[in-house]
């Protein structure tokens, strides 16, 4: 089978680089909390700084409830996952689909 230039035919599956690069990346940002004594306080200050933009915290390591309203973090606002669940992608997206709705709904 020929493929036209700038495609590659992999086990039955097209991919075209030249179309991929006009596609812009998402932007992504990493955070580094080595400076920090653990990731809780650099989150509080990371959202201490957001001023009127929504944040989210997504994580398997999410404090409880007490400790968050300690560090002045939204509860509604930290999703704590499950690092090994199978199905976690699905049952993250529903917690957010629900809370996506509430939003809508007030």
């Amino acid at each position: 089978m020929s493929t036209e230039p700038g495609e590659l035919q992999t086990k039955g599956v097209t991919s075209c680089p030249n179309v991929y690069a006009l596609v812009p990346a998402p932007g992504f940002h990493s955070a580094n909390w080595q400076k920090y004594e653990n990731k809780e306080l650099w989150v509080a200050e990371a959202v201490a700084k957001t001023g009127n933009r929504d944040w989210l915290w997504i994580d398997d390591q999410v404090p409880n409830g007490e400790r968050l309203q300690h560090l002045g973090l939204d509860q509604n606002r930290c999703f704590k996952v499950n690092s090994k669940g199978a199905n976690e992608l699905e049952v993250l997206k529903e917690k957010l689909l629900q809370r996506l709705r509430g939003s809508k709904a007030v």
